[in-house]
């Protein structure tokens, strides 16, 4: 699991994230009384790798916009990845 930070005025966010079979992915991000909230979560249970130009849109909770906030990224599978839009690597 890897931690980053996140301020967004955005009312969805984009990305993409790429799983071979059996991956998953898991956002969560970290409420203002300290509660964490899970704000996306794919599994890939087929036997081939998930779409490369899939994008996947999370609508960003309230208390979640124009603000720090900890975000936390739980990826399973060896080659489970997490993309934004463009060619940068989320995680």
């Amino acid at each position: 699991m890897t931690r980053r930070s996140l301020t967004t005025a955005r009312p969805r966010l984009l990305f993409c994230p790429r799983l071979g079979p059996g991956g998953s992915v898991r956002v969560y991000g970290r409420r203002p009384d300290g509660g964490r909230e899970l704000l996306f979560a794919m599994h890939n249970a087929g036997e081939k790798w998930t779409p490369i130009s899939a994008r996947y849109e999370l609508t960003t909770p309230k208390w979640l916009r124009g603000r720090p906030t900890e975000v936390e990224i739980e990826l399973q599978g060896r080659w489970s990845q997490l993309w934004t839009l463009g060619d940068a690597t989320f995680f």
